[in-house]
C-alpha cells in the first residue's frame, strides 16, 4: 500500500520552481546593463554608509546622554577629607565575611588631577602612589562621637 507520502519515495517527483521577478529582469540585461547597474548600486554603497554611520553617532550621543542623566558628579578639592571605597578586587576579611568594611580610613585629597581623578594623601601625610577615579571616593563627615570630642566635651 502507497500512503499519502509517496512522494518522499519516488525518485522523479519535480517541484516547480518560482523565479523571482529581480531574476527575470537580470536575464534580460545586456552585459552593459548589468555593468552599469552594478556600478550604480556601488556609488550608492558609499552614501548608505555615510547615513548609516550618521544615524550610528546620533543613537551614541543619546545613549550618552541618558546615562548621564543619572551620573552625580563629585567634586573634591585639595585638602578635603574623603572616604576611599575598598574596591571590590581586594579580599574581605574572612572574620567579618559580607560584614566587612566598604570604606578605607579618611584620606586627603593631595591633588585634582583631569578627568575627575584625584591623588590621595594619609592623614599622617604620606601620598598615596596611584591615582583614583572621584566615582570611588565620597565626602568625609564626622560623626557626633568626633565633634564631640574637638569641641572638648566629656
Amino acid at each position: 500500500m502507497i500512503g499519502k507520502f509517496v512522494e518522499v519515495y519516488i525518485d522523479d517527483v519535480i517541484l516547480k520552481m518560482d523565479q523571482s521577478l529581480r531574476v527575470k529582469l537580470q536575464g534580460k540585461m545586456t552585459k552593459e546593463q548589468y555593468d552599469e547597474m552594478m556600478y550604480a548600486n556601488i556609488d550608492e554603497l558609499g552614501e548608505n554608509q555615510a547615513t548609516a554611520l550618521e544615524k550610528l553617532m546620533i543613537h551614541k550621543q543619546r545613549v550618552a546622554k541618558a546615562y548621564n542623566k543619572h551620573v552625580k558628579i563629585k567634586r573634591f578639592e585639595v585638602g578635603d577629607l574623603i572616604w576611599k571605597t575598598i574596591l571590590p578586587t581586594s579580599l574581605d576579611n574572612e572574620k567579618f565575611s559580607k560584614w566587612s568594611p566598604k570604606w578605607e580610613k579618611p584620606n586627603l585629597i593631595a591633588n585634582v588631577l583631569r578627568g575627575n581623578a584625584y591623588r590621595l594623601m594619609e592623614i599622617d601625610g604620606q601620598e598615596l602612589q596611584r591615582s583614583i577615579n572621584g566615582k570611588y571616593l565620597k565626602k568625609f563627615y564626622p560623626s557626633m562621637w568626633e565633634i564631640r570630642e574637638e569641641i572638648g566635651g566629656t
